[in-house]
């Protein structure tokens, strides 16, 4: 969208160096004294009343947002769907799910058909969704709570299909230039942006823009290269230094897909979980 000249809001969690990165207004991060604004208005608002950090944050990120015009608002849930924050919008443009994966079972429960009903909780009448390549479990549960509220689904294998560098619909096929974010899976998750273009039906948003955008995504910690700085010195001239912030067993099939093509140089892997992540499954 940004590619085919658009403004777009996005909401995302969590942040890597400064928490203005989870509000980006028209493509960059909230300014500081806007920030700060917000969260003092939001504050008031509340008037001590009980809150979580994510509440109070998202409803800042809300009242930024609404302020300042846009043509698409991204909003990224921050835990599950159903309960999330995030999921007080009532008649959103699309809703998307991405793949579900075992995480935050402490809150969504212990197996992927548990997680994926939280996760199809964003789902709203008549509000077309984006379903990407799911567990047999997880899709079975997506497509059910789908027909019970009247959710118009787009499923990967059914509606929308992606191998390889092509996507393929009923609109006919396109053709996915590399992504500027590395890592074969990000292929996948560029297939899955088409999809949403598409259910959106924007002509304005052409085959250029899509390509445009993809080849030139960036998102730092996502196997990122540190190609400069005082770590990638230290590193020596004949290392690379790569950095990733993944953390579930989805994020390490994908970062063991990327190594596996590491063959030609010794692969030292520095790691740190919080205590309530068990690094076992990742690994």
């Amino acid at each position: 969208a940004e590619a085919a000249g658009q403004k777009v809001h996005a909401y995302t969690s969590p942040h890597l160096v400064r928490f203005n990165e989870r509000i980006a207004l028209a493509g960059r991060p909230i300014a500081e004294d806007a920030l700060v604004a917000i969260l003092d208005e939001c504050e008031r608002a509340n008037r001590g009343a009980p809150i979580t950090f994510f509440e109070i944050t998202t409803a800042a990120g809300f009242l930024a947002m609404s302020r300042s015009p846009a043509d698409i608002a991204l909003i990224e849930t921050g835990l599950g769907g159903r309960f999330d924050a995030t999921n007080v919008l009532e008649c959103p443009a699309l809703s998307v799910i991405t793949p579900v994966s075992i995480d935050h079972t402490r809150f969504l429960g212990e197996t992927v058909a548990a997680i994926a009903f939280e996760k199809a909780g964003i789902l709203k009448p008549g509000v077309g969704a984006v379903i990407a390549e799911q567990p047999g479990a997880a899709r079975d549960v997506i497509t059910a709570r789908a027909i019970e509220v009247g959710a118009p689904l787009r499923r990967h294998g059914t509606e929308w299909w992606h191998s390889g560098h092509t996507y393929r619909d009923a609109e006919g096929a396109v053709a996915l230039p590399r992504p500027g974010l590395f890592g074969p899976h990000q292929l996948a998750n560029a297939a899955i942006a088409v999809a949403a273009i598409r259910a959106l039906a924007r002509p304005d948003i052409g085959i250029d823009a899509l390509s445009a955008g993809i080849e030139s995504a960036r998102w730092p910690a996502r196997l990122q290269l540190l190609s400069d700085g005082d770590l990638a010195r230290r590193a020596g001239p004949n290392r690379e230094l790569w950095l990733d912030g993944g953390h579930n067993a989805a994020a390490g099939e994908a970062l063991a897909e990327v190594a596996r093509r590491w063959a030609d140089r010794p692969l030292d892997l520095v790691m740190g979980h919080l205590a309530n992540r068990p690094p076992a499954e990742f690994l």
